[in-house]
């Protein structure tokens, strides 16, 4: 009962493979799986995929071991394997005519990383995309770049959310664990338990190497990154006649009557007799900004993005276990209780901050599922019910994301400070009859002492396959912050109908954030509007030929001087044709123009007018 599965290949190519495909070709590639009934094993190159409730979830590039078991009603999984990345997610906006390359940065914005390959999930405006010149990206994993097709226009309005693993080939990295589940009484108990540790072995560094020093100042630096650092200026080397040829001057200056001493840059001058290296450290956080490839200005204390430092690798370790419960003492009646806690520690060669490493989460669900209502032989419908409460410590982390792609913009978030968190969550799903249905949901968001945000969202939707369709979102946020109080509501629709192989519809959409200081009327610059309405029309299956056009209008507004001024107006034409009537040809054309042309209070400030052309 034994079947073995195998693909080796050459470990000896040490290349990434193209991100230009939607399937991958690995060349560095070799496993092999053995299967029973009742058990399975893996050996090599794999990857792991697990999710035990809500913060269980972890999905790795994995080279080691992963064994597996099957008795009867009980289930376990068991890991031993180096990882061969880090997890990592970037959030950017997209600009103007750029469609990429977009350079992807570590955990601390480091840029020289490689991506793993395969390992990247692609977002716009929450919806995942697909790799490949065909579809909607491709990416370089060797530089860290992603570049989007014709398939997907990129504007300035373009939410970007990439999830990848990485390496910067600093320590080895190792992960264990598992997980187990099993049922009682006929299923209606089912008991998970999940644990998993992910951590960098510091007695095993790759490209780097750590002198005495570097870990005594990393034992003395307890969790916070910007102490494990050490100078980054160095006297530059004597040439043959013994004069030191540097490309900066070592300057003083008076800054609040105190002497303080900065880097001026100046290669070729005979006072020119030191090199230095400098980090970035965030905006406002350091004295140097950067002009050119080598060449950083100094601009004052905290004035500017940079620091003369080098920042010394911090092996790290993450371990998270949860516990999920669900019962069903009834049919159509769920109730789940998740229990989790993790432990981070950031810098396993220092034992101070240890205190800070643990946190812990939990998560209460009810469920009434669809379930048939009526009276006396009359039937309404359709109902169900749900209502969630879920807390996560501030010092509580996951090795992979468990919220929503959009989970910052659904609640209005925009402090990335992490704080205690209280989420409550009801959802009524009414459906009167087959071709109707609706969901009505609301939410509170508690984070810290101050900041709230109560959140009424839904959807509508009505549809006969055959003929029309007819789709409405709506999401409404109110968020209150110390100072600051704000409210957003978005909307959108789409509609259309089927008239044999044409069918013709309009979508709209539609966003409007209002956010004031408590003490004043004016709107603050992270307010803005706007809508967009389209028509489109499709002819599908018509002698092996589809096409669908459409055209679409936008228009935006943003504060200005405390109110909201109409900032733009854009127009987007696309065409999309695809051929396949015979199985030796297929062919598609693909045509987006975008015209975004500024009201002239927004030129006046140095806004310009652009275009766009996708072919």
């Amino acid at each position: 009962d034994l079947e073995i599965v195998a693909a080796l290949t050459d470990q000896n190519i040490p290349i990434q493979p193209e991100g230009t495909t939607e399937r991958l070709e690995e060349l560095d590639q070799v496993y092999i799986k053995v299967k029973h009934p009742n058990a399975a094993a893996t050996f090599g190159d794999f990857e792991m995929k697990s999710s035990v409730g809500e913060f269980g979830k972890i999905n790795r590039k994995m080279q080691g071991l992963e064994g597996e078991v099957f008795v009867g009603k009980t289930s376990g999984k068991g890991i031993l394997a180096g990882s061969k990345g880090k997890f990592n997610t970037n959030e950017f906006l997209g600009s103007d005519g750029n469609q990429g390359p977009y350079r992807l940065s570590g955990i601390n914005n480091e840029k020289l990383i490689i991506v793993i390959a395969g390992s990247e999930r692609v977002y716009i405006d929450g919806e995942e995309l697909k790799r490949g010149e065909n579809n909607q990206y491709t990416i370089d994993y060797s530089l860290a770049e992603i570049t989007f097709t014709t398939n997907k226009l990129i504007t300035s309005a373009s939410r970007i959310v990439v999830d990848f693993e990485y390496t910067d080939r600093q320590f080895e990295r190792n992960l264990f664990g598992g997980n187990a589940t099993t049922s009682f009484f006929n299923d209606k108990l089912k008991i998970s338990v999940n644990a998993f540790n992910e951590s960098d072995d510091k007695n095993n560094p790759i490209d780097i190497t750590l002198t005495d020093n570097d870990i005594k100042i990393l034992e003395q630096a307890g969790n916070d990154r910007n102490k494990a650092v050490k100078s980054g200026i160095t006297l530059a080397q004597p040439d043959s006649t013994g004069k030191l040829i540097g490309t900066y001057i070592l300057a003083d200056t008076l800054i609040s009557e105190n002497t303080y001493s900065y880097l001026e840059y100046s290669p070729g001058n005979d006072s020119a007799k030191y090199n230095a290296t400098f980090n970035y450290v965030g905006n406002g956080l350091g004295d140097y900004n950067r002009v050119s490839i080598g060449n950083y200005e100094f601009v004052g204390k905290g004035g500017g993005e940079y620091l003369p430092i080098v920042f010394i690798p911090m092996p790290q370790q993450k371990q998270i276990g949860n516990v999920l419960l669900e019962a069903r003492p009834w049919k159509k009646f769920v109730v789940s209780a998740e229990l989790a806690g993790s432990i981070y520690d950031r810098n396993t060669f220092s034992e101070l901050d240890n205190s800070e490493n643990y946190g812990r989460a939990h998560n209460i669900k009810l469920e009434l599922e669809k379930s048939k209502i009526g009276i006396s032989g009359l039937n309404f419908g359709e109902l169900g019910l749900s209502y969630r409460e879920r807390f996560i410590q501030d010092k509580f982390t996951s090795l992979d994301r468990f919220n929503s792609v959009e989970y910052n913009r659904e609640y209005n978030i925009s402090d990335s400070k992490k704080l205690d968190e209280t989420l409550r969550e009801a959802r009524m799903m009414f459906q009167p009859y087959e071709e109707l249905q609706t969901n009505f949901n609301y939410g509170f968001l508690k984070r810290g002492e101050s900041f709230n945000s109560n959140r009424f969202f839904g959807d509508f939707k009505l549809q006969k396959l055959s003929n029309y369709k007819i789709l409405y979102n709506y999401d409404y946020v109110n968020t209150n912050d110390i100072s600051i109080r704000s409210d957003w509501f978005k909307q959108n629709a789409v509609a259309s109908y089927d008239f044999g192989f044409i069918t013709p519809g309009v979508d709209y959409l539609f966003d409007d954030r209002k956010e004031w200081n408590s003490s004043s009327d004016s709107l603050s610059q992270q307010s803005r509007k706007f809508s967009e309405i389209g028509t489109f029309i499709t002819l599908s299956k018509f002698s092996g030929i589809n096409i669908t056009a459409k055209y679409s209008l936008r228009d935006e507004y943003s504060a200005l001087n405390g109110i909201l001024e109409h900032e733009s107006i854009s127009n987007q034409q696309s065409i999309a044709l695809n051929y396949s009537g015979i199985n030796e040809v297929n062919s598609s054309l693909d045509i987006t123009l975008r015209n975004k042309h500024f009201t002239d209070t927004f030129s006046d400030l140095g806004l310009l007018d652009n275009k766009s052309v996708l072919i």
